[in-house]
């Protein structure tokens, strides 16, 4: 499995797509990025910025799996217009030069964490696909990404979404790194199913900090990573809060290699996650 620590090519949305205030700190964001030497490119033809949930999957260099992009979140008239369909994302991907694997199974990729040798869902795939049994589903993911499907629960407090990238990221072999969560309860249900599989670290925060962010410290786990980066979301706009230090921190300790060559870099995107996406949400990377 190509997970995000082998990726090379990190693609965006055209800014166009946004609303004119979260354009213009998509925008800010993008010109951050190129200023320190990430390389990105832009996908034409999107209808909104959350490219993650509706792009394809990399298996492999050679296989782009492409799931019907319908979640029961977009059933609603003010997101009629800024659905980014099927046929479009098809389109997208021959453009540039990216051949797909169609499945019917409905899934969006911010419900897909990708490790070496598994993946992790949460149950909101169960849901969304009620036309297949819990064993015959499981059977054609796994046929599909080619290892183990792990099926984590969803988030009871987090009704709309779903999506297993804001509760976990993989870091290496069998770690995984886990959101500053308000409900220990959980998180403890979700290690529960992934312990005889992972290790976990834990992304801390003192509870002295995050009260006037608290709604957003979620979004730290939402991180961009590719083979070269890591970029981390900031929750103030010169990245100098308390929370976003002390995450800055930890990641330096987690991953040394970035550290060494200064590639962590971390940029303020608040009015980004006040839209309900992080930066993992709103980009899509992959091996090229």
């Amino acid at each position: 499995m190509i997970t995000d620590q082998d990726t090379n090519t990190l693609f965006f949305a055209d800014d166009r797509v946004a609303d004119v205030k979260t354009a213009e700190a998509y925008r800010k964001i993008r010109d951050f990025l190129r200023n320190e030497g990430v390389q990105i490119r832009i996908l034409e033809g999107t209808r909104d910025i959350w490219v993650r949930d509706f792009m394809p999957i990399q298996v492999s260099e050679h296989k782009m799996l492409k799931f019907d992009y319908n979640p029961s979140y977009l059933d609603n008239d003010k997101y009629l217009n800024s659905k980014t369909s099927n046929e479009e994302v098809a389109s997208i991907c021959a453009k540039n030069n990216i051949t797909l694997t169609l499945s019917d199974i409905k899934l969006d990729g911010g419900n897909i964490v990708k490790c070496k040798d598994a993946v992790i869902l949460t149950d909101r795939i169960l849901a969304d696909n009620t036309n297949y049994s819990t064993s015959g589903l499981l059977k054609k993911l796994e046929d599909l990404f080619e290892c183990e499907v792990y099926i984590i629960p969803s988030d009871p407090e987090e009704k709309i979404y779903g999506h297993s990238d804001g509760v976990l990221a993989y870091i290496d072999d069998n770690k995984l790194l886990v959101t500053k969560y308000p409900d220990s309860k959980y998180i403890k249900k979700v290690k529960e199913v992934l312990k005889y599989k992972f290790e976990f670290s834990d992304i801390w925060m003192n509870t002295d900090y995050g009260k006037c962010r608290e709604e957003y410290l979620w979004a730290y786990i939402n991180y961009i990573r590719t083979k070269d980066f890591i970029v981390l979301p900031g929750l103030s706009e010169n990245c100098d809060c308390k929370e976003d230090q002390v995450v800055f921190r930890q990641f330096q300790k987690l991953f040394p290699d970035y550290d060494r060559k200064n590639t962590i870099l971390q940029v303020y995107a608040l009015p980004i996650l006040k839209k309900e996406g992080g930066l993992h949400c709103a980009s899509w990377n992959i091996k090229m």
